[in-house]
């Protein structure tokens, strides 16, 4: 299966020193909605840079600003770019931000503990004492994490703009993806640019009430990242934990499964799921990255520990784990991310959710949410291993997440804001081209169906 694609700084502001608008002027300066929260830096020379922090904290978070950090530092003159990581998945971060070329210019070292409120607690007071001091013209976020959520508050509460990269997604129910369906709602209500990658994205943002000028769709950067890395290095097992005769004659399925919704009985049925698929299958090995969290680690070292063609991994770094995306045959997931990337690699996919806030891969036909259901898992799952004619549609569909130009955008869109020109002309933003992706017909919900015949003997191969 072939890819689809072969200075010294400002002084900080001091406090005291700015004199507060009048209650009436502040609410003047917000559009109708009042969302519109501070304008660009107030310039006397055109000539100025444009002050950027970008804070990340997770491997997704490195991954999809990772190009735009290097599409930014490209153009010197005009953005100095301060990168800061937060700790929150402190060295699969790093590893991913290596992947680039990249290192962080500063590490807030919170310490990450098992209670959201408590990281979050921690990124908003660090982040906010380094603000004090360290004060950027704008601050750049992405997704849906603890990180991004805690740090664009932060930077509301000290008035400094945020740019939300990936804004827009919306499952519409707040338990799934939790807590990422309300942090990126919150993300969204006090940002001052929004950068949704899909039409989707942006409907959802006017439904809610935000002016189009302000939600210039950029696509998803996601698509940039797979292009400058799947360029950059070949698809090679080294590191991956599995060897080139593992895969002789069979077909690799790569699974990813952590989610917090799904621990429990759902993962139980998952792994119930994976199991019969090694067993049935003879000419299929199953890869499967095992998450640290002892919620997920017990269940799948037990449940699918000891099978001779199941593999059990550590956690990989981030060109190893694209590596076996790039060789995979099928890619099942309850992952945000690989909902994205496994459409953009030309690879199928089984979503492991109830919902998801990115169906429009499902739409164009790249991927199917079928939740956690053994029976389902198994039906989708033997479809696409006996069907070619079903697997090769799903294979050959359009992308629908991005054109590889994201970056690009973002960082005109920043130029434009910093000069108090309107954000993006229409005809410069993402628009894919997919037959059959319809405006109002994108669903989230699962699409389970009647399971056929058994599926055979549960005995390991």
């Amino acid at each position: 299966m072939k890819p689809r694609f072969g200075g010294t700084r400002a002084a900080p502001s001091q406090p005291g020193n700015a004199q507060p608008a009048s209650r009436n002027e502040s609410i003047s300066n917000r559009d109708e909605n009042h969302r519109h929260f501070p304008r660009p830096p107030n310039t006397s020379s055109a000539a100025r840079r444009l002050h950027c922090d970008i804070v990340v904290g997770t491997r997704p978070e490195a991954i999809k600003l990772g190009p735009v950090i290097i599409a930014l530092r490209a153009k010197p003159s005009d953005f100095a770019v301060r990168l800061i990581t937060s700790g929150q998945h402190r060295e699969i971060c790093y590893s991913a931000l290596a992947a680039f070329g990249l290192i962080a210019d500063e590490d807030l070292a919170v310490e990450v503990g098992s209670l959201l409120a408590h990281s979050a607690a921690d990124v908003l007071r660090i982040f906010a004492a380094h603000l004090l001091h360290n004060r950027p013209d704008i601050l750049l976020v992405q997704g849906d994490t603890t990180t991004a959520m805690a740090a664009a508050l932060a930077a509301f509460y000290g008035q400094v703009p945020v740019a939300h990269v990936e804004a827009g997604l919306r499952s519409n129910d707040l338990a799934n993806p939790f807590p990422e369906e309300a942090n990126r709602t919150i993300i969204d209500a006090i940002s001052t640019i929004l950068l949704p990658p899909t039409p989707l994205a942006q409907r959802n943002l006017l439904r809610a009430g935000f002016q189009s000028e302000r939600c210039p769709i950029v696509g998803n950067t996601v698509v940039d990242a797979l292009q400058l890395l799947c360029a950059a290095h070949p698809p090679t097992l080294a590191g991956t934990g599995i060897e080139e005769m593992d895969l002789r004659a069979r077909r690799l399925i790569l699974v990813t499964t952590h989610r917090r919704e799904s621990w429990g009985f759902d993962l139980e049925t998952i792994c119930t799921a994976i199991r019969t698929i090694a067993n049935n299958r003879p000419d299929v090995v199953v890869v499967l990255p095992v998450h640290p969290n002892p919620n997920v680690k017990a269940i799948v070292t037990d449940r699918l520990g000891g099978h001779p063609r199941i593999k059990l991994v550590p956690p990989l770094g981030y060109l190893q784990f694209l590596s076996l995306m790039r060789r995979a045959f099928l890619i099942l997931t309850d992952s945000g991310g690989i909902q994205e990337e496994a459409p953009s690699l030309g690879v199928p996919l089984l979503v492991l959710r109830k919902i998801t806030e990115r169906p429009e891969a499902a739409q164009a036909g790249l991927a199917r949410v079928i939740g956690t259901n053994t029976a389902a898992i198994l039906d989708h799952a033997f479809e696409l291993l006996d069907k070619q004619d079903v697997y090769r549609r799903m294979a050959t569909a359009g992308n629908p997440y991005g054109d590889g130009r994201a970056s690009e955008r973002i960082v005109e869109i920043l130029r434009n804001w910093k000069a108090g020109r309107a954000l993006l002309a229409k005809e410069r933003s993402f628009q894919p081209r997919i037959e059959g992706l319809e405006e109002n017909a994108l669903e989230s919900k699962c699409v389970t169906r009647p399971t056929g015949q058994p599926h055979g003997s549960d005995q390991d191969n």
